[in-house]
């Protein structure tokens, strides 16, 4: 009996032995193969780097222009917007009236404002602003262009990505080959970091290359009555009725808002006149009518209406 015992004690031993050994084994190999994903980070960032040549510019430009001939003008605009390869990102169109200084009142006309936010291909950036700014369409006030070399920050994303998809593969070839619950748990955490971080790295390429993929072109059309070269707005018959009654209420409307002004001004003092009319009604007449005196300047103008009749009865006799 006691040597059965022996040999089970001695069973268990060995049991627990190959299980450590099989426990370290696995975390060396672990170890051994994080070591090997950070090289092969190292070979691609330098691998990256020699490959990755082309230079990534973001190209945008603004152009301002103006005209007398507001529908006309934006019906030509949107048509070479159609017959290009650019897209409307973005698109504002509102009126508001002006303040004329020649007469030094607010102008009933309305003019419009049209502001769009064009993204085309970068091969078609040029050949749409040389369109846009030649003068066929509308007077050109302004013009800007420029470009952000970005070229770093798409080598550095490239790079990044390339050596996470790496990470990626090499945590799930060991997820797939680990034993122990622990070696599980450790790979599983830093494969999920991983994926998280490439996501992010992703979405932040995507609107990168996007960037340097189409350009920006910002254009603002504005109705104006007079063209820099003296051309003038021509006005039909309506316009000019539209004109003439919008200013006619437009004058009846302040006539009428001075007038009220005026009131509010004259309140105090009208105010003042009636409280002296009162006081006069309900009180000094009473007194005057008491002491025989109701009216005074009307007894005086009796006495002398009697005299002058008395004269004149004199003067018949």
């Amino acid at each position: 009996m006691k040597r059965i015992t022996s040999i089970l004690f001695a069973a268990m031993i060995l049991t627990g032995c190959g299980t450590q050994s099989n426990y370290s084994e696995t975390s060396q190999s672990y170890n051994l193969d994080t070591e090997q994903v950070e090289m092969e980070r190292a070979d691609v960032t330098e691998v990256g780097q020699e490959t990755t040549d082309a230079q990534a510019l973001i190209h945008t430009a603004t152009v301002q222009m103006q005209t007398v001939t507001y529908d006309e003008t934006k019906a030509a605009l949107m048509a070479l917007i159609e017959d290009s390869s650019a897209q409307v990102q973005y698109q504002d169109e509102y009126n508001q009236t002006y303040y004329d200084y020649a007469t030094n009142t607010q102008s009933q006309d309305r003019l419009y404002t049209l502001a769009l936010t064009l993204r085309i291909p970068q091969d078609d950036f040029d050949s749409l602003l040389t369109a846009l700014t030649n003068g066929d369409i509308a007077e050109v006030t302004s013009t800007s262009r420029g470009s952000q070399d970005v070229t770093t920050s798409v080598r550095d994303l490239d790079i990044r990505v390339e050596s996470l998809n790496a990470r990626i593969e090499r945590l799930t070839e060991l997820l797939n080959e680990a034993e122990s619950i622990t070696d599980i748990i450790e790979i599983q955490n830093s494969l999920d970091e991983a994926i998280v971080e490439r996501d992010q790295l992703l979405a932040e390429q995507q609107y990168l290359n996007d960037q340097v993929s189409r350009s920006t072109i910002t254009v603002s059309l504005k109705e104006v009555l007079e063209l820099g070269d003296g051309v003038t707005r021509q006005r039909s018959f309506w316009d000019e009725l539209v004109k003439a009654l919008s200013e006619t209420g437009y004058r009846a409307i302040d006539v009428l808002q001075q007038g009220i002004l005026t009131l509010v001004f004259l309140l105090p003092y009208l105010l003042f006149l009636v409280i002296l009319y009162l006081i006069y009604r309900w009180l000094i007449k009473p007194i005057l009518k008491a002491i025989g005196l109701k009216n005074p300047f009307k007894r005086k103008n009796k006495e002398k209406t009697a005299n002058q009749v008395v004269k004149t009865n004199d003067k018949e006799e």
